[in-house]
């Protein structure tokens, strides 16, 4: 936030301001006290960071790092590898993966002659508990992605 008391000739920015909305947290099983933890900003993306830090300063603003822009909402954190982190958009047709290159992910489509799909404002977004390389989403449709293989833009099945 910036404030101006000149008529916008001179701006004093405001940098300790808690104006941050969570909308959805999700973090990583990781054994060490370094938890990271997955949070869903209104209007802000979805971003990563650590719940702790070893530095004197504390958790700094580049410690964090954005998973998924657009408003963020659901993400889940792979149970096996911290380093995938899966993450949606309020339209919950785009799903990135902080370990495939930037602009990879998975995208639910419409079949061919199909009516356009329907999503809720914040989408369902799980990793199964029978086997990490599997994500289900849904809209009015439910979908199954296995994850590990996926490169590229490609529809999810149904």
């Amino acid at each position: 936030m910036y404030e101006t008391y000149d008529d916008a000739k001179n701006w004093q920015f405001k940098a300790n301001l808690p104006t941050v909305q969570f909308y959805d947290v999700a973090v990583d099983n990781a054994t060490s006290l370094l938890y990271t933890s997955v949070v869903a900003r209104r209007n802000n993306f979805s971003w990563c960071g650590p719940e702790r830090t070893r530095n004197v300063n504390g958790i700094m603003n580049s410690d964090w790092f954005v998973t998924t822009g657009g408003d963020g909402f659901r993400s889940q954190v792979d149970p096996v590898d911290p380093n995938t982190i899966y993450s949606d958009r309020s339209t919950g047709c785009w799903f990135a993966t902080t370990s495939l290159p930037a602009g990879n992910g998975v995208e639910a489509l419409e079949g061919k002659g199909e009516a356009a799909l329907r999503w809720n404002w914040d989408s369902p977004l799980i990793i199964s508990p029978h086997s990490h390389t599997r994500l289900y989403f849904a809209a009015n449709k439910l979908f199954a992605a296995m994850t590990g293989v996926t490169r590229g833009r490609r529809s999810a099945a149904t």
